[in-house]
Formats: structure tokens, sequence, C-alpha cells
């Protein structure tokens, strides 16, 4: 195979990694907000459960505390996931980088390589001219 046929390949090849990649990147930042979203719901609806001068009942009292415990381990859970997602998105960044990278490689060899063929191209009709002048 041709070696600016593998290079052509090559490069498609890059370019269809990177728009994965940045469609992956995309879906995570729409889990990033609607994550965000639920947490400052959950902060909300952690601060709706205290009722600050407002005589209480002993089972609502209870019933709130319950409510608010498990509101405050869904939002650890939230945390985690936001952490998560962060540590997601920095990598698919990198990834980003790194095929623009070898995208802008691929291309510079490219290149490089059409312009020693145009100039093989050009030498070997030069010979031909010169041959046929000797003959």
């Amino acid at each position: 195979m041709p070696k600016h046929r593998i290079l052509d390949i090559l490069g498609r090849k890059s370019q269809i990694k990177k728009i994965k990649t940045q469609s992956e990147l995309k879906n995570n930042l729409s889990k990033i907000e609607s994550t965000k979203k639920l947490e400052t719901d959950l902060d909300y609806n952690i601060e709706e459960t205290v009722e600050i001068g407002i005589e209480q009942i002993g089972y609502r009292l209870k019933v709130n505390s319950q409510l608010r415990q498990n509101m405050l381990a869904q939002k650890e859970v939230v945390e985690n996931r936001l952490e998560f997602l962060s540590n997601q998105q920095i990598q698919l960044q990198k990834l980003v980088q790194n095929e623009q990278i070898k995208e802008k490689k691929i291309a510079d060899k490219y290149k490089e390589f059409s312009e020693n063929f145009e100039t093989e191209k050009e030498l070997k009709r030069l010979d031909n001219i010169i041959h046929q002048r000797k003959e």
C-alpha cells in the first residue's frame, strides 16, 4: 500500500477518534451539569428539613432527622460522582489534545511526503527530458 494512502488512513482514524472523544466529553459535561443541579436541589431540600423557631412534635422531628440523614448520604454520593466525572473530563480533554497533536504530526508527514513525491516526480521528468535529448 502506498505511503500516502497509509498516512491518509491514519489521519482519518485519528480524526474519528478525536470526534468520538469530543462527543464523550460533551456527554460528560451534560452529566456534570445535571449532577450539579441535583446537588443544588439536595442542598435546598436539606435546608428545608431544618425548621427554626417552630415547635416540633417528636415524630416529626424524628422523620425530618431521618430524611436529612438520607439526603446527606445522597449528597455524599453526588459529590463522589462529581469528583469522578471531573476526573473523567480531565482524561477526555487530555485524549482530545493527544489526538490533535497526533493529527497534526500525521498532516505534517503527509505534507512532507507529498513534497518529496512531487520533487521526485519533477526529477524523473527532467531525467526523461535529458535522456530524450541524448538519443
